[in-house]
């Protein structure tokens, strides 16, 4: 569930059943993305735009899903989405809809599951992939950035992306290791 706060009370604004936000993101006060997924059966995912003030489903996955996969994490750069999920990253034209993916095997070995994407532009991508490592894509090829294997898990709780600097914090299973680098 998305709620608004207006000082006082908090008003529900968009809600998908039984299925957890994993990201939320944008470029302003009026115009924000939400990422939903849920791989339980039945496995589920949505992508929600807010502007002009209201939430409305942009797209959404049932069942067994489509050679996109499960949406879970994204972030907006100038005017397209960057969105990971089972199929790899998904790069999502804001104005015309228009989706591109970028297939998992061709940024990690072992493909799986992508998680965060964040970046500065399309060509300075970083994304964490499931071998514990955070990739880079420098708008030729895709190279480990920060290796995170000595921590045994792939968890990242989330990271932030500048032209200038990079930081990362683990989550409870990861045991809440923080990571500040200048870029």
């Amino acid at each position: 569930k998305i709620a608004h706060f207006d000082g006082t009370d908090f008003t529900i604004q968009f809600s998908v059943p039984d299925v957890p936000i994993y990201d939320l993101f944008g470029q302003g006060d009026d115009h924000v993305w939400a990422v939903t997924g849920w791989n339980h059966p039945p496995p589920i995912s949505y992508l929600a735009e807010y502007t002009n003030g209201a939430w409305q489903t942009v797209y959404q996955v049932e069942g067994i899903g489509d050679s996109l996969g499960y949406w879970y994490y994204g972030c907006a750069i100038g005017d397209s989405l960057y969105l990971s999920s089972y199929g790899g990253i998904i790069k999502r034209s804001i104005l015309t809809g228009e989706v591109n993916l970028i297939p998992t095997a061709v940024i990690e070995d072992e493909p799986w599951k992508l998680g965060r994407v964040r970046g500065t532009g399309p060509n300075d991508l970083m994304v964490q992939a499931t071998d514990a490592t955070l990739r880079h894509w420098n708008g030729a090829s895709w190279q480990v950035a920060i290796n995170l294997q000595s921590y045994y898990t792939s968890y990242m709780g989330n990271f932030k992306l500048t032209h200038d600097y990079f930081v990362g914090v683990g989550n409870m299973q990861s045991g809440g290791f923080v990571i500040k680098a200048l870029r």
